[in-house]
């Protein structure tokens, strides 16, 4: 069901969940790589745009159809869909179950900048008097600004996990259960993994030793480190 949601799910194990971070985490790296490496370009034509109008105007690749528009519809293909395919999955994991979420906002948003672009370079074609505005540098542009904002997010929260990991490995992993008579005395002692205590059971806390979990003292003192 969380599948079907959007939300990819498997038995957790502590090695697979982490190499699948690591292997998250990559892809991201090398996404934003290729968008920067985009970004970069779209930036170029912008400025070559403003330095040389008369030739970024020109039908020089396709009829009709400006150098400078060529090269960002060409840009802005990959990014909306290919980049961008993320927000589509997840848009439509959102809609289905009736729970727009973000996903389904970029990917609307994006959807919308580059469908107006390509209609009305198309319009353009035929309509030589059409002035051409398009917005495909929204889709080059805003699509790469949140997967940085989900790479930093993936950063942080990789961080309070590995805290929070390191601060349940200073717990115990092991109990002594004791099995007692009818008099309360013991007549077996058994070392067990700590998820396997059960409430109600009697367990022998030895000088040292971390406690296992939660509990009442009913018999013996000491002194405790409460601090963890």
């Amino acid at each position: 069901e969380l599948n079907d949601l959007g939300f990819p799910s498997s038995i957790s194990r502590p090695d697979s969940r982490q190499d699948r971070k690591d292997e998250e985490m990559k892809s991201l790296r090398l996404t934003l790589f290729v968008c920067l490496i985009v970004a970069i370009i779209e930036m170029i034509v912008m400025a070559f745009e403003f330095a040389f109008p008369e030739m970024m105007m020109k039908d020089v690749l396709i009829p009709g159809i400006s150098l400078c528009n060529t090269i960002m519809w060409i840009l802005a293909t990959p990014v909306q869909f290919w980049i961008g395919r993320r927000f589509y999955i997840g848009a439509w994991a959102a809609l289905k179950y009736c729970h727009p979420d973000m996903n389904v906002l970029v990917a609307l948003g994006t959807t919308i900048g580059y469908t107006y672009s390509v209609v009305a370079v198309i319009y353009g074609v035929f309509h030589p008097e059409f002035v051409v505005k398009t917005f495909f540098d929204m889709s080059i542009m805003l699509i790469p600004i949140i997967l940085l904002g989900k790479y930093l997010e993936m950063i942080a929260k990789g961080k309070t996990s590995e805290a929070i990991h390191k601060l349940l490995g200073l717990k115990s992993k092991v109990a002594i259960l004791l099995q007692l008579d009818e008099n309360k005395n013991i007549i077996k002692e058994e070392q067990i993994d700590v998820d396997l205590v059960q409430q109600g059971d009697i367990l022998k806390v030895i000088p040292g030793a971390l406690v296992p979990v939660d509990g009442l003292i009913t018999s013996g003192t000491s002194t405790i480190d409460e601090s963890m």
